[in-house]
């Protein structure tokens, strides 16, 4: 059961902060459309989406939407771009399964010691993940290094025939 629960979920999006100003299903689509195609910059049609709506009850934080997109392939394309979000009031969740959901809180505290000890870590489905340092990390401290020994190498101006550096 907890599979095809799994295979069911597997294609939809959760959008909150979406403003609950639709008066109805087509307005509501349109809503994401736009948010989908001119915020992200995903060109999706109106065919790629499979079905669209809000759960439960009206309240004054506003109901999350939930979207059922019709190929894996543009749902993984939307949460890849999910930061193009940023700034907005708009954010997205996938639809795990309460078990999941369960197992997501329960790793919450131990992902927040590894990143408190300094490790690179991150919550992939219900498993703890490390990850590889950037580039850009590495490259700094390189280049930190490559600075430090540029000091020692320096010749000082009061003793200039005296050589300090090795070639």
């Amino acid at each position: 059961m907890e599979i095809l629960d799994k295979q069911l979920r597997r294609k939809n999006v959760i959008f909150f902060g979406i403003e609950e100003k639709e008066k109805g299903y087509e307005n509501l689509l349109s809503i994401v459309l736009d948010i989908i195609n001119n915020t992200m910059k995903i060109p999706c049609h109106k065919l790629e989406i499979e079905h669209v709506n809000r759960k439960e009850k009206k309240s004054e934080k506003g109901r999350p939407v939930f979207v059922t997109i019709t190929t894996t392939s543009r749902r993984i394309e939307i949460f890849k771009k999910k930061k193009s979000l940023e700034g907005t009031n708009i954010y997205l969740k996938e639809y795990f399964t309460s078990s999941v959901l369960q197992k997501l809180k329960e790793l919450q505290e131990d992902l927040k010691r590894e990143r408190e000890s300094g490790k690179r870590v991150a919550l992939h489905y219900d498993k703890i993940v490390t990850l590889k340092p950037h580039e850009s990390e590495v490259h700094t401290h390189t280049e930190r290094n490559i600075k430090i020994k540029k000091l020692f190498i320096s010749k000082s101006p009061e003793e200039p025939e005296k050589e300090t550096a090795k070639e």
